[in-house]
């Protein structure tokens, strides 16, 4: 590749560096984790979008066919790029080059203050914190609602990559990770002394000194739903912060549009949307 770009190889990674040589417009970094799970090689691809942006449509395939060679070389099995909706534009390239639409992220970022909140509470059962014995009914609840439900679009279950096996055993093993981590807070909704239904979020980096508390994943158990609990668990949630103003992450898809619209409602605020 002719100057101004630059190519920079450490093992398993690439950046294509610009011309004023402070920012990688393309980073190819391997995911430790996945591979390992998986048995197969994953590798993740990071584009700036503002930098791209710059450069001419045919410049950008060039970058795009570099890193994807490099890829080949070094036997990534798949490439994850997360894309900024800010380089809609860069998607037929990125078509032409192999990729696929697999997943999407939509997030509102609200400073909240717990006691103007609403309040929610379930009519029958008890809301409380989640033990070990609860597992099991969480990792079901969770294949149900996500891996066996056709109306929820997810990178791990699209079956061009991931075998239904795969999917469960990767979420089974996702939230597995989640629940022993402590920077976990899971509710769970019992019916007596079942669980059946759950909300869990993580801390997150502070924002302007403030907590951050990203909400992770929320499923209720069919036969109880329609009573708004994820709402009273996420009430319970808060209850228990020592903190009196704090940032939730709330992320969704673009096919969830009744929580998209919830979150509108909610006067939560936008912050980022992307394509995986």
């Amino acid at each position: 590749m002719n100057d101004p770009f630059t190519l920079n190889i450490d093992k398993a990674s690439l950046e294509v560096m610009s011309d004023q040589k402070d920012r990688a417009l393309l980073s190819l970094a391997p995911k430790a984790w996945e591979s390992q799970f998986f048995k197969r090689k994953f590798s993740e691809l990071t584009v700036d979008v503002r930098g791209v942006g710059k450069v001419t449509p045919q410049t950008f395939c060039n970058l795009l066919q570099k890193t994807t060679q490099f890829a080949d070389e070094q036997g990534y099995r798949i490439i994850e790029a997360t894309l900024d909706v800010r380089g809609f534009d860069l998607i037929p390239a990125m078509e032409d080059a192999g990729f696929r639409l697999v997943d999407s992220k939509v997030t509102f970022l609200t400073r909240i203050e717990k006691s103007a909140l609403p309040r929610f509470e379930v009519q029958t059962g008890r809301i409380g914190w989640a033990e070990p014995s609860d597992l099991d009914n969480i990792i079901d609840l969770t294949v149900t609602g996500f891996v066996d439900n056709p109306r929820f679009f997810s990178r791990f279950k699209n079956r061009r990559y991931f075998s239904r096996e795969e999917s469960c055993a990767y979420y089974s093993a996702w939230i597995g990770n989640h629940f022993n981590d402590p920077g976990s807070l899971f509710a769970v909704w019992r019916q007596e002394g079942r669980c059946v239904g759950y909300f869990f979020y993580q801390h997150r980096e502070p924002k302007e000194d403030y907590p951050v508390l990203k909400g992770m994943l929320t499923a209720v158990d069919r036969r109880y739903q329609s009573q708004k609990a994820h709402l009273a668990l996420q009430c319970f949630t808060f209850d228990q912060l020592e903190y009196p103003v704090f940032y939730v992450d709330n992320t969704t898809q673009f096919s969830n549009f009744a929580v998209i619209k919830n979150h509108i409602t909610a006067q939560r605020r936008l912050s980022a949307i992307s394509m995986v």
